[in-house]
């Protein structure tokens, strides 16, 4: 049995995910990935239904290093949790794309150069934006 207030909204939305993964050949590897979920917003008395699509190919290249290409999309639709709140809804769609070229070095540490763009469009302006990141990563595995 679940307690609440009266004011919340009683919507029930199921969660789900999926993910495969395809060797076409040795050192080449397709993933396809989707989901839906509903989240806590970061304001109070909100939550996110979210629903998300990716693709993510990882070639090796020279037997050295690996290149991954990862675009992906989602659909965020934000609510209010109560019916008292004076909380106007909105959609923001997200894209986003990521290039990475990796490598091991000396059996223990990858290090990772990557660049990613993202473009949010939202039918709240002041919550669209694009942005252009480009990084190193370094990860020790013992």
């Amino acid at each position: 049995m679940q307690f609440q207030d009266e004011d919340f909204s009683q919507e029930v939305f199921p969660l789900a995910g999926v993910s495969v993964l395809y060797r076409v050949r040795t050192g080449t590897a397709i993933t396809v990935a989707a989901s839906h979920s509903i989240e806590n917003s970061l304001e109070a008395g909100q939550f996110v239904e979210q629903t998300s699509a990716t693709v993510a190919l990882r070639q090796r290249l020279f037997e050295q290093f690996y290149l991954d290409v990862a675009p992906g999309y989602n659909m965020r639709s934000y609510d209010s949790s109560t019916t008292t709140t004076g909380f106007t809804a909105r959609d923001d769609d997200y894209f986003s794309v990521q290039v990475q070229l990796s490598t091991l070095l000396f059996k223990k540490l990858q290090a990772s150069v990557f660049y990613q763009f993202s473009d949010n469009d939202s039918t709240d302006e002041s919550f669209a934006f694009q942005s252009n990141q480009m990084g190193l990563r370094l990860a020790y595995r013992y």
